[in-house]
């Protein structure tokens, strides 16, 4: 065996260790009391490049600040680390029915440090593109037709949909 495979196998054994480490931490503190302090929405999205070549933050998400609200609500009932994490993945898994997001990350946080049993919840995420275009040309026996379809997403903030096709 090489010097390269073995620091591949070493990093590998390294970074089991690392994960069996963080799952038995959590399986020690899950039923601990913990409360969330805040809940930090972040906008993502492609980078976008301005007029003099500058990145561009993020646009502001278009869904309604109450949406989010109503929907992270069950997050700040939790009393304890494994009730956070369960009401975080419920409060996700709503947020992706809604259809309005490309991608949701979500993130624990052991913050602030100076209270054991608080943490801050992270929310990253990337909105869905307001329109949606698609069309095509079928051919059957001589005969052709021409479809298209529109889709216009959250228009009005509320994880409204509306679609046209003809």
């Amino acid at each position: 065996m090489t010097a390269a495979e073995e620091q591949q196998q070493q990093q590998q054994q390294d970074t089991a260790t690392k994960g069996q480490s963080l799952q038995s931490l959590y399986l020690q503190v899950r039923d601990k009391p913990c409360k969330v302090a805040d809940i930090r929405i972040e906008p993502v999205g492609p980078d976008t490049v301005g007029p003099n070549g500058e990145t561009l933050p993020p646009r502001p998400l278009r869904l309604k600040e109450e949406i989010l609200d109503r929907e992270l609500e069950r997050v700040y009932q939790a009393e304890t680390l494994k009730e956070v994490h369960e009401a975080l993945e419920t409060s996700v898994e709503v947020l992706r029915q809604l259809e309005v997001f490309d991608d949701i990350t979500a993130l624990i946080d052991a913050q602030p440090m100076n209270e054991p049993d608080v943490c801050t919840v992270q929310l990253m995420l990337q909105e869905v593109g307001r329109y949606r275009f698609g069309g095509g040309t079928y051919t059957q026996g001589g005969e052709y037709s021409v479809e298209g379809n529109a889709i216009a997403r959250n228009i009005w903030g509320i994880a409204d949909q509306w679609a046209i096709t003809g």
